[in-house]
This record gives C-alpha cells, sequence and structure tokens, in this order.
C-alpha cells in the first residue's frame, strides 16, 4: 500500500487543498491503523519567465502550461485518489471565490524558492532570524539556543540545485520546538500537546463542523500576537477513507470501516476578492491536532514571500472552461488506460472552484479553475470526487504543452 501523505490543499484539496492524498498509520498487532485518502494535485513543468511586472508598453510574458499527465509503470491504468465523501455537499474548500466575483486578471508568479527536491529557499538568514525573533516574542518564549541549517545531499541527488545560504532557523525550549524555513513557513511543534478548554472538540475525525469553527476562533484568539490577521476568516475541510483492523502482523485485514479526518485553517479574509484569494492560497494557517485532540502543530504559510510577480492576466470565463473539461483539455494526476483523455458526463460534474496550486515544486504559481468530478461510489457508500484543472489565464499567455512525467511531489 502507498504511505504517503499529502498535504496543503489545494489547501482544500485539502483540498488546501485538496492537498491531501495518503494517509496510513500501521500498528502493533490486533491494533487499529487508518488507510485515508484525500486529493493530490499533479506537478507543473515550466520552462519560460517573463518581466517583473506586465504594463501595456512591456512584451507580455509567456508563462508554462502543463497538459495531459503521463504516469510511471507503478501508476499506469490506475486512477489517483480524490477527495472521499457521502455526497459532494460534505465538501468544503474555504475558498473566497465564487461563480459570481468579479474578476477580469488575477496575478501570475514565479516560484523563487523552486527546488526539484522540495529544499526550503528563498528568504536570507537574516530575514529568517527577524521572523524567528518576532514568531518567539509573540508566542512569549525565550530559546536558549538556535541553530542555522543548510540542507546537503547524498551523492545520489547530487545532480539536484545547489542549495546556497541556510535553509532553516531551529530552536527549542524544550517543550516548544521553533522553526522558520527559507520557503516563508513557520512551523511551531508542541512537544507536551495543548489541551483546549473542555467545551471545544478539535479532533481529526469525531468534530463536527460548527464545532471546528469554534474551535479554530479559540485557537485564532489564543495565537492573535503571532498570525496577526485583520480580518480572520475560518474554515475547516473533511473526508472519508477506510479503516482496519489487522489480525495478525501479516497484514491480514479482520474488519473494515469508514474513517473521517479533519483539517483546520485560518486566513487573512480582508481586502479585495484577489487579496482574499491570495490569502487563502498562500498566506495561511494550519492547526494540527494529536490523537487526543490536543494543540500539536502550528504552521504558518507565506508562499508570495519568495515569488515574483510576473503580471496580472486577464482569465477565461467558468464557461470556457466547463468546455475544456468537456474536451479532455485538462491537466489532472493521473493518465487513462487507453493514454487517452477521459470524456466527462456533465452530470459527474459535482462543484467548481478557482485556487492557485502552492507547492515549493512549483516553478510557476498559476490560478485554476478545478472541477470536481464524481469518479463513482466505492466502499460503505463513499463517492471518490476527482479533481480536474483548467488553467484560467488565457491560452494566448500560455506556452505549448508540456507532458508530465508522472512524478508525483
Amino acid at each position: 500500500m502507498n504511505i504517503e501523505k499529502f498535504t496543503d490543499a489545494l489547501g482544500e484539496v485539502d483540498d488546501k487543498y485538496v492537498t491531501e492524498a495518503l494517509s496510513y498509520k500501521k500498528s502493533k498487532r490486533g491494533r487499529k491503523y487508518i488507510f485515508t485518502f484525500a486529493a493530490a494535485a499533479c506537478i507543473l513543468l515550466a520552462v519560460v519567465a517573463g518581466e517583473k511586472f506586465l504594463t501595456p508598453e512591456q512584451e507580455v510574458p509567456v508563462l508554462p502550461r502543463a497538459g495531459a499527465t503521463k504516469p510511471d509503470d507503478t501508476a499506469e491504468g490506475s486512477r489517483a485518489p480524490g477527495i472521499g465523501l457521502y455526497n459532494f455537499e460534505e465538501f468544503e474548500s474555504g475558498s473566497p471565490w465564487n461563480p459570481d466575483a468579479d474578476l477580469e486578471t488575477l496575478p501570475a508568479y514565479k516560484n523563487l524558492s523552486y527546488h526539484r527536491a522540495g529544499t526550503p529557499l528563498g528568504l536570507s538568514e537574516e530575514e529568517m532570524e527577524e521572523r524567528f525573533s518576532a514568531a518567539a516574542n509573540a508566542l512569549g518564549l525565550e530559546f536558549q539556543s538556535r541553530e542555522a541549517i543548510t540542507e546537503t545531499y547524498p551523492d545520489y541527488l547530487n545532480d539536484m540545485k545547489e542549495t546556497k545560504g541556510v535553509t532553516k532557523i531551529t530552536g527549542t525550549t524544550g517543550d516548544t520546538t521553533l522553526t522558520v524555513y527559507a520557503n516563508g513557513e513557520t512551523e511551531v511543534i508542541f512537544e507536551s500537546a495543548i489541551a483546549l478548554p473542555e467545551k471545544y472538540s478539535f479532533t481529526e475525525g469525531s468534530t463536527s463542523d460548527d464545532e471546528a469553527v469554534e474551535a479554530l476562533k479559540y485557537l485564532y484568539g489564543e495565537y492573535s500576537d503571532l498570525l496577526g490577521y485583520e480580518t480572520p476568516a475560518y474554515y475547516s475541510t473533511k473526508g472519508y477513507g477506510i479503516g482496519h483492523d489487522y489480525a495478525d502482523d501479516e497484514g491480514t485485514i479482520e474488519n473494515s470501516y469508514p474513517v473521517s479526518y479533519r483539517g483546520y485553517y485560518v486566513y487573512d479574509g480582508s481586502g479585495t476578492m484577489e487579496d482574499k484569494i491570495l490569502s487563502h492560497d498562500f498566506r495561511y494557517t494550519d492547526f494540527i491536532p494529536d490523537e487526543n485532540g490536543k494543540l500539536k502543530y502550528i504552521r504558518t504559510y507565506d508562499g508570495l514571500s519568495t515569488a515574483e510577480k510576473l503580471g496580472d492576466y486577464p482569465l477565461i470565463s467558468l464557461d470556457d472552461a466547463r468546455s475544456k473539461l468537456e474536451e479532455g483539455d485538462y491537466i489532472c494526476q493521473y493518465d487513462t488506460p487507453t493514454g487517452e483523455p477521459d470524456i466527462i458526463n456533465p452530470d459527474d460534474i459535482s462543484g467548481v472552484c478557482l485556487k492557485y496550486l502552492y507547492n515549493i515544486t512549483e516553478e510557476y504559481y498559476l490560478p485554476y479553475y478545478v472541477f470536481y468530478v464524481d469518479g463513482g461510489e466505492w466502499e460503505f457508500g463513499l463517492h471518490t470526487y476527482v479533481p480536474y484543472f483548467i488553467p484560467a489565464i488565457s491560452d494566448e499567455y500560455l506556452d505549448g504543452i508540456t507532458v508530465y512525467d508522472g512524478h508525483i511531489n
């Protein structure tokens, strides 16, 4: 079984994005472990850049465009898992975008933190030190020591882009570890997870939608000095997978059952629709519980702190994007057994959102219409909703088609 877990939605997808794919926890003899599914997005390969800002007097930068995917041998003929839900009404991306949003353009960015292996690059050591000190002060923590770390690679990865400078600064008080990464991410780990007041439910599986929002409001209040959002916007994603009881160490399944999982997010909902979309997709916070419903991790993201704006680009309409989807002109994580695009049944299109793919292994950040298509029913009445990506930028600003080689971040 695949034991990777994809985390960031998208997102949301999360879906945040729908960007969790697989989690798998193995236990000792007779105990339970869980095999869960969420959505995973394909990787965009890029080859060209342009000017920093787009004005009528400047030549328009041409952007990369990814096309039909080509899975590797292990994935051939298989479909990537989507979001497992009983029905699409349960889906929550938290995106501020809606089909009636009056948007004519959105920016595209070159990711200056790009590295094929996912090494965090971008911020200088001095900039990370400033962020580390600000976070420590906001948390009211005094660190006895801190360490600046530069990642290195074994010989078999010597073809990777050379790492220059510090990639992260980390320190611990014994109970709390704070790490600032060069890609703009900040992580707080509580070695002794922190319990919320009894009236709040903050679990991975058993918390309701309303309870999740109440827990998020409480957590934001506790850590508002660290986050500093002008208008905090809260949302919680959920999905389902299949859990198993194992009868022995040989992996014999004794019992199977549906298992739910949940993510907790907050972002700054102030400003224009564009501001909100960028905050939701690039500048957000993830609160993560442990198995007992206590706060274990806080992760804040700031993807645009290491990105260069290329310009504001005209968007295609939602109707045009839907037409592309139905014509097979989409991006998805998997290929079909025949190598030809799926024929999408319009009746199977369950929902759509607009979002950026944010991952440090993306060379460029572009907006996409993401259509969620019902992939059919599987165990326990669950349905898999698979994301299909259509570039939201007009074709005239996109370069050719790059065939995806099947690698998954």
